[in-house]
C-alpha cells in the first residue's frame, strides 16, 4: 500500500520504496519527483525539533543544495499535523568520505584516483564546511560517514537536520556526536544535548578528514605508544593531544607509525596547520577555519606533479623521490594504477623454448698438443759455440768448475724463453671460454631458463599471494565480527559493571580489544577474570562464520594486473631469445676463429722453446 503524506505547502506526496534505515529514520523515494527523497522519522518528534526542521526548509539557499541535503520542506500525515519528516534532495553516485582515503576501497570505487584526487576531495570538503559556517550554521557532528564524495570530487554533506542550527528565532544544537572526532575540549563533556558548538569544533573534525585524506586513512593520534599509558584508548589520546606527528610526539609519548606516509609530504605551512589543529593551540581556539584550509589546499595542489616511473603516483615537486614508489619498496601500496581489460592470448612457450634450444652451443676449441717433431733448434751465437766446444775437454780437466759464461747467458735466455711462452700459452687456455664468447653465449641460456622457470611458477604465485589476500579477508572479517560484540552488553561471569569500567577506560570495548597478557595488567583483573574474558572471547570466535563473498576484489585484481604485467615482459624477454643467442652464437665464432690462430702461435712458441733448450 502506497504511503501518502502532506508537504509544509500542503502538496501530496507518494513514497516509494524504502532507500536506506538508520536508527533515527528511513529514507523513501518519490516516484513522482525522482530527483527528491523523503526523510520519514521512527519516533515522533518533540515540539523544538519540528521547529527546527521547518526554520531550516524556510531558510534553504541555493549555495547550501550545492553542498549538503538540506531540508527543503516538511512532511506532515494531516494537513496542520506534526511534522513526522522532511524532503531532501537526492545525494547519487556517492560515497562515504572513507572509501576515498582508504586505499582498498579506493582501488574498488575510484580506480586511477591518485594523491591528487585526495588533495582535491579534500579542498572540496573544506569548502563544504566553509560554507556552512558563512551561513552562521554549524557542522557538530562531524564524521567519516556524513561527508559523501562523487568520482568528480565533489563533496555532498548529509544528516543536515542534526546540523546545529542558527536563525533569529533561536539556536538549535546538534545532539550527537562520534568520539573520534570530537576535539580533545570536548572528550569529558558526556553528551552534547547542552553544549553549544563553534566553528572551532568542526575544525578540529575538518581537520581530521584532511589528515585522513592526505595520509592513507591514518589517524593523526594513532601513533607508536612510547609509554605504558600511551595507545590504550584513542578518546584518552585525543583528550592528552598525543598527535603523533608532532614537532615534540616524543614527549607526548607518540611517535609515527611505520611503513606511514612521511609528514614531509606536505609543505611547513600545512604541517604547522595540522599542529595547531591537534595540539594546545588548537584547544586554545587557534584551529585553522575552512577557509584557510581551502587557500592551503590550492596552493598545495599547484604544486603536484607526476612520477616518472608510475603515472598514478602524484607527489609535491619539492620532494626528491617519489614518496609512494618509496614505501612500495617497504610493501606498502596506496595507490596503484588501474586495471584494464587486457585480451587473452595463450602463449606457446613450448614452441619459443623448441627454438631457443636449437640455436646451436658454439664449442670451445681444443687446444692443440705442443709437437716438437721436425723442429730444428735455434743456432747458439758463436760466443756460446765457443765455449759449447770446450765443455767437454774442460769438464775432464778442471772437473767441478763451471762451463763457459756465454753458453750459461744463452741457457738462461732460452729458460726465460721457454717460461714465457708456456705462460702465453696457459693464460690463452684460461681465457679460451670467455675470449671466444661462448661464456657469454652460456650466461644468456642460464637466463632464459631462470626467466622460464620464473614463468612456469607464475600461476603457482599469483594463487599463493590471492590466498593470503583471502586469508587476510577472512582475518577482517573476524576481526569485524569480533569488534561487533561488546564487552558492555556480554554477560560474562565475574566480570560485573566495575570490572566493565576498568575495561572500557583501557580501550578494551569489545571481544576484539580481549588479550589475556593485557588484561592481567589491569587493576582488578587477576588470572580467573582475565580467563573469564578469555574464554567468552573463545566461545566469540567459535560463533564467527567468514562469508567468501566479502572478498577485496580490488586488492585480488591487483595481484592479477602485477603478474599479468610480469608475465608480459617474461614473455618479451623470451621471444628475443632465440634471435639473441643467434648473435651470440655468431659473434662466439668470429672470435673462435682468431683465438685458434693465436693458441696455436702460442704452442708453436712453446714447441720451438723446447727444442731450443735441448742444445744448451
Amino acid at each position: 500500500m502506497v504511503m501518502r503524506l502532506l508537504t509544509g505547502r500542503g502538496a501530496t506526496i507518494d513514497l516509494g520504496r524504502e532507500l536506506g534505515k538508520g536508527g533515527e529514520g528511513a529514507v523513501y523515494e518519490l516516484p513522482a519527483t525522482p530527483r527528491a527523497v523523503a526523510k520519514l522519522y521512527h519516533e515522533s518528534l518533540t515540539p523544538r525539533k519540528q521547529d527546527k526542521l521547518r526554520l531550516m526548509a524556510r531558510a534553504v539557499t541555493r549555495d547550501l543544495l550545492n553542498y549538503t541535503s538540506w531540508p527543503v520542506d516538511t512532511l506532515h500525515r494531516t494537513a496542520r499535523g506534526p511534522v513526522v519528516g522532511f524532503l531532501m534532495p537526492r545525494v547519487t553516485d556517492r560515497l562515504p568520505i572513507h572509501e576515498v582515503y582508504g586505499p582498498s576501497h579506493r582501488r574498488t570505487h575510484f580506480p586511477g584516483a591518485g594523491w591528487d584526487f585526495l588533495v582535491h576531495v579534500a579542498r572540496n570538503t573544506a569548502a563544504a564546511f566553509a560554507m556552512i559556517h558563512q551561513h552562521g550554521h554549524v557542522l557538530g557532528d562531524v564524521n567519516q560517514g556524513n561527508v559523501l564524495v562523487g568520482r568528480d570530487g565533489r563533496v555532498v554533506l548529509i544528516d543536515s537536520d542534526s546540523f546545529q542550527f542558527s536563525t533569529s528565532g533561536g539556536l538549535y544544537l546538534c545532539e550527537v556526536g562520534v568520539a573520534h572526532f570530537t576535539p580533545p575540549e570536548l572528550q569529558t563533556v558526556g553528551g552534547f544535548a547542552t553544549v553549544r558548538r563553534t566553528p572551532q569544533h568542526d575544525a578540529f573534525g575538518l581537520a581530521l578528514l584532511v589528515f585522513h585524506l592526505l595520509f592513507g586513512g591514518r589517524h593523526p593520534y594513532s601513533g607508536v605508544p612510547l609509554n605504558d599509558h600511551v595507545g590504550n584508548a584513542l578518546e584518552a589520546d585525543i583528550r592528552a593531544l598525543r598527535f603523533a606527528y608532532a614537532r615534540d610526539g616524543r614527549l607526548r609519548g607518540t611517535s609515527p607509525p611505520p611503513r606511514s606516509v612521511p609528514f614531509g609530504i606536505v609543505p611547513q605551512p600545512i604541517q604547522r596547520m595540522f599542529h595547531a589543529a591537534f595540539t594546545e593551540a588548537g584547544v586554545r581556539g587557534g584551529r585553522p577555519d575552512a577557509a584557510t584550509w581551502v587557500k592551503a589546499l590550492d596552493a598545495l595542489a599547484r604544486t603536484i606533479r607526476q612520477c616518472p616511473a608510475q603515472s598514478i603516483h602524484r607527489y609535491p615537486h619539492y620532494l626528491g623521490p617519489c614518496p609512494w614508489c618509496m614505501l612500495e619498496r617497504q610493501g606498502v601500496a596506496l595507490f596503484l594504477q588501474p586495471i584494464s581489460a587486457q585480451p587473452i592470448v595463450v602463449y606457446n612457450l613450448r614452441g619459443v623454448w623448441a627454438r631457443i634450444e636449437a640455436v646451436a652451443v658454439p664449442a670451445c676449441p681444443a687446444v692443440p698438443q705442443v709437437d716438437t717433431r721436425g723442429l730444428v733448434p735455434s743456432p747458439l751465437p758463436p760466443a756460446a759455440v765457443a765455449d759449447a766446444s770446450l765443455k767437454g775437454f774442460v769438464s775432464v780437466l778442471m772437473s767441478g768448475f763451471h762451463s763457459g759464461v756465454e753458453l750459461s747467458r744463452e741457457r738462461n735466455r732460452r729458460e726465460h724463453s721457454l717460461a714465457t711462452a708456456t705462460g702465453t700459452l696457459e693464460s690463452l687456455v684460461r681465457e679460451l671460454p670467455g675470449r671466444c664468447g661462448v661464456e657469454a653465449f652460456q650466461r644468456k641460456k642460464d637466463e632464459l631458463a631462470r626467466c622460464r622457470a620464473e614463468y612456469l611458477a607464475i600461476d603457482a604465485e599469483t594463487a599463493k599471494e590471492i590466498q593470503r589476500i583471502r586469508d587476510g579477508a577472512v582475518r577482517d572479517q573476524k576481526r569485524r565480527f569480533l569488534e561487533s560484540l561488546s564487552v558492555a552488553t556480554a554477560q560474562i561471569p565475574g566480570v560485573g559493571a566495575t570490572k566493565k569500567s576498568v575495561l572500557r577506560t583501557a580501550g578494551i570495548c569489545s571481544a576484539a580489544d580481549v588479550a589475556f597478557d593485557r588484561l592481567l595488567r589491569l587493576k582488578g583483573f587477576g588470572p580467573s577474570s582475565a580467563r573469564a574474558m578469555v574464554g567468552w572471547r573463545a566461545a566469540c570466535e567459535q560463533r564467527f562464520q567468514a562469508n567468501p563473498t566479502l572478498l577485496p576484489q580490488a586488492d585480488i585484481a591487483a595481484v592479477h594486473a602485477r603478474y599479468a604485467q610480469r608475465r608480459r615482459t617474461l614473455e618479451a624477454f623470451l621471444d628475443a631469445g632465440p634471435a639473441a643467442l643467434a648473435s651470440l652464437a655468431a659473434d662466439a665464432r668470429a672470435k673462435t676463429t682468431a683465438m685458434v690462430a693465436r693458441v696455436q702461435q702460442a704452442v708453436a712458441a712453446v714447441a720451438q722453446a723446447q727444442v731450443d733448450m735441448k742444445v744448451v
